[in-house]
């Protein structure tokens, strides 16, 4: 392409004039320079520092998420007051990487913002010293003992109409608000002229959300799907999200940037970057040069106008649309104060001439709608009052209503089972005494029980019943009755109350034989874990091999679906170590376990009558595959069949100080010398219908020398969610852990891995059965 061309000229004489200047850059969608603009223009912004230091880097991930992490973790250093991001416009989710950089610092302030290509949506370009790229970011960092920086924002969109609820959104593509298609909103609350006109027209009329930190975040659209009215934006949504519509007003917006000005009164700026939505500019065209005049009058301002501007604010970096960002930067320790300059006037403007003809009739079918909204909603409480009687009349349960000294309402369950026809029949049949008669007062243990004489026995239920749920029994004639009972406060009249009593007779006489059901099955499984645990090897055979090591072996269940085996051979100068993760966990994945042991034994026995075969792991994982496939008959195509194991193979000949590794998409981690290495396990599984059993798994050989330490584990310890995010722990955690405790004993590294995953978890329930073999040479 020519731009691209164009891109790679503007770097080569930059680089011609000096050298060693760092550099980022970026396609926009129009430039800012001086309080100007300008479009399809190039601007090129040169700072000099004196006590600032830069580290620049281009950086690509498929994973959003990771790729903030990876600018995060090579840009932040202990001194760095800021950094700026240039992502690329149209194939990344500037959110989730935003979320990569916070989940390793939320403190640190990003600014910049998302490439952009004129509107045209086609391809937008980043760049740096080294290259011209059409995907992943550049990022430059400021490191400094005494940079000030400040941040701010604008957006000014004004919220009309009511809260709607994200009912259905994937991240950045929106399907629907309150249960209506995204599109179908617009039509009802603003007419099909908007709604015909999406995604344009929401530049007018984006959706506002309001974090939990009171920031402010429009959501505009680049993309209408039409097959299911769903709408693509810029930045994420997610569901639950309460949003409202809003629109712009050009007097508003610049009256906003005048009166926010006076934030720069003790700040000092020496160079300002401003990041402003394409939106922006589009809506307010001409005027968008006013919102800029008054921060070119505190200093020199530079920027462009974005897919998605990056902001700021308590500890937090938010992807924004429609609004306009401000960075300020100053090495000037002095504390002086800023003398504004006179604000300009603006010029008085017709809310109903032009384009913004469009808001009033907009706002005007808004209002309509409203009204109709309220007219039938008076309507609706009506029709709730007989459609609450007729539901409660429909429920099995007893329902009852007492407001403490007699009773208001009940349902016809109520009447029918104490056969009456109304509340006065109930109050002359039974006085409050006698009814005490009804509850068995020797009932078992755990079920409430009722004191003869007690003059309010609806009341004495009620009390006990407030926040949890009591099981009362009651005598009619012959039969006993076993009621769940559970009361409330209701809204409204003080001491209003409402219980509600649920037969739970057979119910109770299932849950015994349930009970004891469970009871034998649950004794079953307890002595398979006694047969499951006998497999695993004692722990003593390690110290043949291993200067230390370490265990653990967590199954999810009582019994898991991870097994690890060792095997020593021939003349005890060789041993296998294997650790397997076989289909599910729990009983299912238990079964498989006791298959990979048998098939484990043949493989030994064959080692064991050759004394001149060379192990290979490699062929081992193979010999499994062939193996598992056939006594499972995963080949047949009427096969139900699909088990099978992920897992890693160890071999170590102590006397020729060797060990070789073949994992089956299972990694071994190991440190020589302090440096942590990983292997990663072939991408191939073992045993499964879609496994190919000709398969060639790779086989890795390590040198040893005393002080290496090995770690083999499955993945139920990396999968396992938690932390603030709810993520994984992932490799990147574990491999760090692993390194910074490389120096503790492997009993002290055994607990520190035990305490960081249960810390980690938090309150999450545990994913997977964990198994971790670690040993030292």
């Amino acid at each position: 392409m020519i731009l691209e061309d164009e891109i790679h000229q503007i770097c080569e004489v930059i680089k011609n004039k000096n050298s060693n200047i760092k550099f980022v850059g970026t396609t926009t969608a129009g430039e800012i320079f001086n309080g100007d603009i300008g479009q399809r223009s190039i601007t090129v912004s040169i700072m000099e520092f004196e006590n600032t230091s830069f580290e620049n880097n281009y950086f690509n991930n498929e994973n959003n998420f990771d790729l903030g992490v990876d600018i995060a973790t090579s840009l932040f250093k202990d001194d760095t007051k800021v950094m700026i991001l240039f992502i690329e416009g149209l194939l990344n989710n500037g959110s989730d990487v935003l979320d990569g950089i916070e989940s390793i610092d939320n403190t640190m302030p990003v600014a910049g913002g998302m490439a952009g290509d004129n509107g045209a949506f086609a391809k937008t370009f980043i760049f740096d010293n080294n290259g011209v790229y059409e995907n992943g970011a550049v990022a430059v960092s400021f490191n400094s003992e005494v940079l000030k920086v400040i941040t701010n924002y604008q957006l000014n969109w004004q919220p009309i109409g009511k809260f709607m609820t994200i009912t259905k959104a994937e991240k950045n593509r929106l399907y629907e608000i309150d249960g209506i298609p995204a599109t179908d909103i617009y039509k009802k609350y603003l007419g099909d002229k908007i709604g015909n006109e999406l995604p344009h027209s929401a530049i007018e009329f984006p959706l506002l959300k309001i974090e939990d930190d009171g920031l402010e975040v429009c959501r505009t659209f680049v993309h209408k799907f039409d097959e299911d009215g769903s709408l693509l934006t810029i930045g994420n949504f997610e569901v639950g999200d309460k949003v409202r519509l809003a629109f712009g007003n050009v007097d508003l917006i610049i009256n906003g940037v005048n009166t926010d000005i006076q934030n720069y009164t003790f700040f000092q700026p020496e160079a300002i970057f401003t990041y402003s939505c394409a939106s922006r500019i589009t809506f307010l065209q001409s005027d968008v040069v006013r919102e800029l005049e008054p921060l070119n009058d505190i200093a020199p301002i530079a920027g462009f106008f974005t897919y998605g501007e990056i902001y700021h604010s308590n500890s937090k970096n938010s992807l924004l649309n429609i609004s306009l960002t401000i960075l300020g930067l100053s090495e000037d320790t002095s504390k002086k104060k800023v003398t504004l300059k006179k604000e300009k006037s603006v010029e008085e403007k017709n809310f109903t001439t032009g384009k913004h003809f469009m808001v009033l009739d907009a706002l005007s079918h808004l209002t309509n709608t409203v009204i109709d909204e309220l007219n039938e909603s008076k309507e609706e409480i009506d029709q709730q009052k007989q459609f609450v009687q007729t539901l409660l009349d429909s429920q099995e349960q007893i329902i009852i209503t007492t407001d403490g000294t007699q009773l208001l309402s009940a349902n016809e369950t109520f009447f029918d089972f104490f056969a009456i026809d109304s509340i006065e029949d109930f109050i002359d049949t039974y006085d409050g005494k006698c009814i005490c008669n009804t509850f068995n007062t020797n009932a078992p243990k755990g079920y409430l029980q009722i004191s003869m004489g007690r003059e309010s026995w609806i009341d004495y239920v009620i009390a006990r019943s407030f926040g949890e749920t009591h099981k009362a029994m009651m005598s009619i004639g012959s039969s006993d009755f076993i009621f769940s009972v559970t009361a409330a406060k209701l809204p409204g009249k003080e001491g209003l109350k409402s219980a509600v009593f649920t037969n739970i007779t057979e119910m109770e006489k299932a849950k015994q034989e349930v009970d004891t059901s469970n009871k034998h099955t649950r004794e079953s499984i307890e002595y398979a874990s006694l047969i499951q645990g006998a497999l695993i090897p004692d722990n003593n055979c390690f110290k043949n091999y291993f200067s230390d090591f370490f265990t653990i072996w967590q199954p999810k269940d009582i019994v898991g679906g991870d097994i690890y085996l060792f095997e020593e051979l021939r003349d005890k100068d060789e041993c296998l170590l294997m650790v397997i993760d076989c289909t599910g966990h729990g009983v299912p994945g238990a079964f498989v376990t006791m298959l990979v042991k048998a098939i484990e034994r043949q493989v030994v026995a064959k080692i064991e009558n050759d004394k001149n075969i060379d192990v290979s792991p490699a062929w081992i994982l193979s010999y499994f595959n062939r193996k598992m496939k056939k006594l499972l008959q995963q080949e047949s195509a009427d096969s139900i069949s699909n088990a099978g194991f992920d897992g890693g193979i160890l071999y170590y000949n102590k006397k020729d100080n060797i060990i070789k590794y073949s994992g089956a998409e299972t990694p071994l981690f190991y440190l020589e010398d302090g440096e942590l290495n990983i292997i990663k396990g072939s991408r191939h599984s073992i045993g499964y219908k879609k496994s190919d059993v000709k398969f060639e798994f790779k086989e890795h050989v390590i040198d040893v020398k005393n002080g290496m330490q090995f770690y083999l584990i499955t993945d139920g310890y990396l999968d396992q969610n938690g932390g603030e995010k709810d993520f994984p722990f992932g490799k990147k955690r574990f491999a760090s852990l692993i390194q910074e405790n490389q120096k503790s004993s492997c009993v002290n590294q055994e607990k520190i891995l035990l305490d960081t995953l249960r810390s980690y978890q938090g309150n999450e329930d545990r994913n997977d059965d964990v198994t971790l073999v670690g040993f030292k040479i």
